[in-house]
């Protein structure tokens, strides 16, 4: 029989003969509402996008019914901590993700945070 273990962040944890290979690894997500009624309208319609930006990435998600986007940032990530005990944001990644928001979608800004967290995964030595 064959078992498949999807424990991502927690992988090398559970079976310590991939702790050469496998590293736990973070993003920033934030969760933002926009201004305004008329704004979370206007993104509603807005695709799944991600968007290259210098060295790094963000991508994000449409309003969903209550109007609240997701903005997350895709590049070299947050490396070596644990998962158990790091899922803060620092207040200034927060400001710079939601002034990110405010940039790209003006017709929502200025945005106000709802949630920010440490999205949590594993990289290994292929990535």
């Amino acid at each position: 029989a064959t078992v498949v273990v999807a424990a991502g962040a927690w992988s090398a944890r559970l079976v310590p003969a991939l702790r050469d290979v496998l590293t736990p690894a973070a993003q920033p997500v934030v969760y933002l509402k926009p201004q305004d009624d008329a704004g979370a309208a206007a993104l509603r319609n807005v695709p799944v996008y991600c968007i290259e930006l210098a060295k790094r990435g963000i991508y994000g998600f449409p309003a969903d019914r209550t109007g609240t986007v997701k903005l997350g940032h895709h590049g070299p990530g947050v490396r070596g901590f644990d998962p158990d005990r790091c899922r803060e944001l620092s207040p200034e990644t927060v400001e710079q993700m939601r002034s990110l928001a405010d940039s790209i979608f003006p017709r929502g800004a200025p945005f106000r945070v709802v949630h920010a967290r440490l999205c949590v995964y594993t990289e290994g030595k292929w990535n």
